[in-house]
């Protein structure tokens, strides 16, 4: 991704024509990637949906290869090691877990119900609003 980005990324974003990705939304990411270039590559697996993308703006602002990948992979380390320390936290209490979502189980399901149904309500009066 990072040599798409370095060979056509300044052409594909100035066209907005990148599959699956609203143009205001490439914008967007082109802004905090001028904003915080590195800082963003390092901070990227604690992102929702910026791992695909990073690579992607890494080659368009030609930062440094080597540079991009050590950032990656501390990024990627510092997530992975999150995740084997939550999995051990939720292993080591798996027991009071169970109580509280049996315990709590038809408000959990309840809350995200109502969760989704908002969701769903604001792309509806969104789509709306467009139409």
């Amino acid at each position: 991704m990072y040599y798409v980005g370095k060979l056509f990324g300044e052409k594909l974003i100035r066209r907005g024509k990148i599959k699956f990705i609203k143009h205001g939304d490439i914008l967007k990411a082109d802004r905090w990637f001028r904003k915080w270039g590195y800082k963003l590559i390092l901070a990227n697996r604690f992102l929702p949906g910026t791992r695909s993308v990073i690579s992607f703006f890494s080659g368009v602002h030609e930062l440094d290869v080597g540079r991009t990948f050590v950032f990656s992979a501390i990024s990627a380390f510092a997530w992975n090691a999150f995740i084997i320390y939550l999995g051990m936290v939720v292993g080591h209490n798996v027991e009071l877990i169970d109580y509280y979502l049996n315990t709590y189980s038809y408000a959990i399901i309840a809350l995200t119900i109502a969760v989704i149904a908002v969701i769903l309500i604001r792309i509806f009066w969104r789509k709306k609003k467009e139409n």
